[in-house]
């Protein structure tokens, strides 16, 4: 009995030494860790919070929350131009930062890791989030071709054909022709439109989302979907589970977000299977769509183009960009015309001098109506689709931005938000002021309308990118929100339904300070955006 309590006790003091040991080491490799993150890391010097430089812990959380643009403004504000988020992190606020990451294909940087994310989860690599250059830009030679300029001329009678279904249903609930329509939520019906024209320019189908409930459950599955790529793909263990992605186990642990995201990009591919079944079709005629174009577009340098794999993945890009980016620009920009009467005045009464009927609204004419222009850009400006995160990994040799030189493996980002609303380049930063897009040529200098302030204006313009990553879409979106706003203001009176002045901006009351500018339309960041209102009437214009 006496040798059984012996052994017994032996093994409970082993037992406790290993866990005491075992404590010990971990509180040793913390606190080492500790030490050098904070003392003699190669970014050590750099400004930020606390614990950012202790951990990614707290990116990730600010992942889940929606609000890392903001946060990360207000860091900036009090820090300076390189703010420290991370260990191995710095976020950059300047426009020489901006065009030395991302303005040139000789930049010493390539996308980070976290794109890898976005490939495991889609299931194939799009042109969007691939790190390797000579594989990107092969991607993106085609794309472009297939985004040429007479690929979007086409693309004209396509949108406007949807626009005019759109602007039918937005003056839906009126009893006479001068009566008010019955309330529409403009982030709703903008995405609803956005999707259709997506469908038509993409897969050569409208997906009737203007009309019936069918696809508008694809939407939410979007952003559900992009969340789950931005919130896992920040998770510092995040390569741990990265095979499990897509598969059974990773539905039921990640929930209903892992569900959607492998629903949405299986619906994705099928939308791409489907049409390239149709144009396979000899009976059928032949849709010149952006799947067409993709299909038989050739890279000029090897004269290859994409694989089916590949087209499954650029698919579920170009229904994300092409229609919830779109659909965040139009409704900003409605949003902020609603709430600045004098821009609406100015702009409407602009586009009803030009043009006299729908018929005569041609894409020439639109492009030097500047003023419009100016308040889509500057409703871009205030509420970019993607506000925070495009992080860039350093190559070796590293990189220099102002005399500060950051060492191979540096992640850099250029949070689009924060630099969009930084005072040295947006006097005035939050208020929508569509003349500082516009030359003036008598401005002064000092004045957001003079040649210089223009010129600085347009070149720290973060929403699309710059250089080989920038916005392969950018002029196809211009066309889409051009052509849309030109013919609702043309034949429509609009005004924010009566009692619902608050939906979509700020609340003066929030806790977070970000949050409390009425005036400024809200996000809430997942690498896209979710989004809520406005909420408008609208009726056919008083001659």
């Amino acid at each position: 009995m006496e040798g059984l309590l012996s052994s017994v006790f032996e093994s409970g003091v082993g037992s406790l030494s290993a866990l005491v040991l075992g404590l010990s080491f971990g509180f040793c490799y913390c606190f080492t860790t500790a030490v050098y993150r904070l003392a003699f890391h190669p970014l050590a010097k750099y400004p930020g919070p606390f614990l950012n430089k202790l951990t990614d812990w707290v990116v990730f959380h600010r992942t889940t929350k929606g609000d890392r643009h903001l946060l990360e403004w207000r860091e900036h504000q009090k820090y300076g131009p390189f703010v420290r988020i991370g260990p191995n992190t710095v976020s950059v606020n300047s426009l020489s930062g901006f065009k030395a990451i991302h303005g040139s294909r000789l930049s010493n940087v390539e996308k980070s890791p976290w794109y890898l994310t976005v490939i495991a989860t889609v299931g194939s690599a799009m042109t969007s989030s691939i790190i390797d250059r000579a594989r990107h830009a092969f991607h993106r030679r085609v794309l472009d071709n297939a985004l040429s300029d007479v690929a979007i001329k086409s693309a004209e009678g396509i949108i406007t054909e949807n626009v005019h279904i759109w602007c039918k249903h937005l003056v839906d609930g009126s009893s006479n022709p001068e009566s008010w329509s019955s309330p529409k939520n403009i982030g709703e019906w903008s995405t609803y439109l956005s999707y259709d024209i997506m469908g038509d320019l993409t897969f050569g189908k409208r997906f009737n989302c203007m009309d019936s409930e069918e696809h508008r459950y694809v939407p939410p599955l979007l952003l559900n979907a992009s969340k789950m790529v931005y919130v896992l793909g920040m998770l510092p263990f995040e390569p741990l589970i990265r095979p499990f992605y897509r598969t059974r186990i990773m539905n039921i642990l990640g929930g209903q977000m892992a569900r959607d995201n492998l629903k949405f990009n299986d619906y994705a591919a099928a939308q791409m299977k489907e049409r390239i079944a149709a144009e396979t079709d000899d009976s059928k005629p032949t849709r010149k769509d952006l799947t067409h174009y993709l299909r038989n577009a050739k890279d000029p340098q090897t004269g290859k183009g994409f694989n089916l794999t590949e087209l499954c993945g650029e698919s579920s890009l170009l229904i994300a960009a092409g229609s919830d980016t779109t659909s965040v620009a139009l409704s900003a920009t409605i949003f902020y015309l609603l709430h600045n009467p004098t821009a609406l005045d100015k702009l409407t009464s602009i586009i009803r001098t030009t043009f006299t009927c729908p018929e005569d609204i041609d894409s020439k004419t639109i492009n030097n109506l500047h003023y419009l222009r100016g308040c889509f850009e500057e409703a871009l400006r205030l509420s970019p689709a993607v506000p925070a995160h495009l992080p860039r990994k350093v190559l070796p040799g590293g990189l220099t931005i102002d005399d500060h030189h950051f060492p191979a493996g540096t992640i850099l980002t250029t949070p689009p938000y924060t630099i969009n609303h930084n005072e040295e380049y947006y006097p005035d930063p939050f208020s929508f002021r569509p003349e500082r897009w516009i030359v003036d040529p008598e401005a002064p200098d000092d004045d957001i309308s003079s040649e210089r302030s223009v010129a600085l204006a347009r070149s720290a313009f973060t929403t699309f990118v710059i250089g080989p990553r920038g916005c392969a879409g950018k002029r196809l979106a211009y066309s889409e929100l051009s052509l849309t706003l030109a013919h609702l203001l043309l034949s429509y009176d609009m005004r924010i339904s009566p009692g619902t002045e608050g939906v979509g901006g700020g609340d003066p009351n929030h806790k977070n300070e970000g949050r409390r500018r009425p005036d400024e339309y809200q996000l809430d960041e997942c690498f896209l955006a979710y989004r809520d209102g406005p909420i408008a009437e609208f009726r056919p214009r008083k001659n």
